[in-house]
């Protein structure tokens, strides 16, 4: 309340209750402008929603229904051709389909020629979910189907004035898209070795905007029974995991013999020259060191599987580096260059990390309590990466000075920094609680 200069006043009595009265000002819009009603005939019609991520169908088709729209989802394309006929036929046609454009088993171009097929001629627009930087486009006309270009984050605004052009027959108003989009490895299955939720999020939201399967080991004996059993044309390894590291998996991997031209990357928050070497040393072909950044995997997919050139490693840092400028508690602008500006990203791994960074807190508890070496070790540096990859310093410095004091077996130093992980966590979910993320898509629109 008071960081949005507002006021709180509080009443009790006692056996009565409390009354809480919130004031906050806000700026009046001196526009006039209001938004500009949908279409009454609109209400009521149906719309197809392909898309092969739970999360993004949920949003998607919520925003549908608050249109007034019916919506039926699919996670595959495989089948659509078949629903729309049946939905023809028996009387109540599909008015519209919505793919996304990273959906594995369908292209918009193969969306098209269903569309184009007599028994689904009542379908009257294909609109395409993409990750170029533009709001809208007119994409053209396939036939009588119109179609438009809309791109991720999906917010009501575009939505509205999509289907307002539909209707209307007029022009989207937008823009055409500036950005090429991201090379499609949709042949090539990827094997991810990665105990973390957040870094397993943030490594899929990069990989699945290159329509690459993925298969996810949570640890490295995992990886390693994975590995024998199915060709992957990549392996991503996280160096530090339970039960079996990445160095030993990919140690037993190379020494059977088997998967021994499969390219494996390690993936590891210790960026120092004398770590890369090891990974080198275990058989591993490359290198990137968290927290990931989706141009880093761009160019290790352009390297091992689209036969581009490697760039020059970038020097790793020395261990005498010491961090310039302040810590502040969370930095929006490196979240978002996380997840390359994507917002519904963002906000997966805020998500994630609400629901197990009080986990992490409690099992840190646990590890003091009990004098469990191991176990500090383990979640301080789990601490330390989803700090990292969610854009908090702060966090990320204390828990990674606990981490090194493990790593030099000073434990004393990790029971003296426990109350400041706590206390800096607590802050970071406060600040992450105020996200207007409304105003944050939009923002990512421009």
């Amino acid at each position: 309340v008071d960081m949005m200069e507002g006021t709180l006043e509080v009443e009790s009595e006692v056996d009565r209750g409390t009354r809480f009265v919130v004031t906050i000002p806000f700026a009046i819009d001196e526009s006039g402008a209001a938004p500009e009603p949908l279409p009454s005939e609109i209400e009521g019609r149906r719309i197809l929603v392909i898309d092969p991520y739970e999360r993004r169908r949920r949003i998607v088709v919520d925003q549908f229904l608050d249109f007034g729209l019916r919506c039926t989802a699919l996670a595959s394309g495989v089948h659509v051709l078949e629903e729309l006929q049946s939905a023809a036929k028996g009387g109540d046609a599909y008015w519209g389909v919505v793919l996304d454009g990273a959906t594995l088993d369908t292209t918009p171009d193969e969306m098209a020629d269903a569309l184009r097929s007599e028994d689904s001629a009542h379908c009257v627009f294909l609109m395409v979910l993409t990750e170029a930087n533009n709001h809208l486009r007119e994409a053209g006309r396939l036939d009588k189907v119109r179609q438009i270009q809309i791109s991720k984050p999906v917010i009501p605004s575009d939505l509205s004035a999509a289907l307002r052009s539909i209707v209307t027959g007029g022009d989207s108003g937008t823009r055409v898209a500036q950005e090429e989009s991201p090379t499609d490895y949709a042949s090539f299955t990827i094997l991810l070795a990665e105990d973390n939720k957040v870094n397993q999020a943030v490594a899929l939201g990069h990989l699945e905007k290159h329509r690459c399967h993925v298969d996810v080991a949570p640890n490295g004996l995992v990886a390693y029974e994975m590995a024998l059993k199915r060709p992957y044309d990549l392996i991503f390894m996280d160096v530090q995991m339970p039960i079996m590291d990445g160095i030993a998996a990919t140690v037993e991997i190379r020494k059977t013999g088997h998967s021994r031209r499969t390219p494996i990357v390690a993936t590891t928050a210790n960026a120092m020259e004398e770590d890369r070497k090891r990974c080198l040393d275990a058989g591993m072909d490359d290198y990137l060191s968290k927290p990931l950044r989706g141009n880093a995997i761009d160019s290790i997919l352009d390297t091992y599987l689209g036969g581009v050139p490697a760039p020059e490693p970038a020097p790793a840092p020395s261990k005498n580096a010491d961090p310039q400028g302040p810590t502040p508690i969370f930095d929006l602008q490196e979240a978002l260059d996380t997840t390359d500006g994507d917002v519904i990203l963002l906000r997966d791994l805020i998500s994630i990390v609400d629901k197990d960074l009080p986990e992490r807190l409690r099992e840190l508890q646990v590890a003091l309590d009990t004098h469990d070496e191991e176990a500090m070790l383990r979640v301080v540096h789990t601490i330390k990466s989803q700090a990292a990859h969610l854009g908090a310093p702060q966090l990320r410095a204390i828990a990674g000075e606990a981490e090194s004091a493990a790593l030099d077996r000073n434990f004393g130093h990790v029971h003296d920094l426990a109350p400041r992980i706590v206390a800096s966590a607590e802050d970071l979910c406060e600040q992450l609680a105020l996200i207007d993320w409304d105003a944050l898509a939009n923002g990512a629109k421009k």
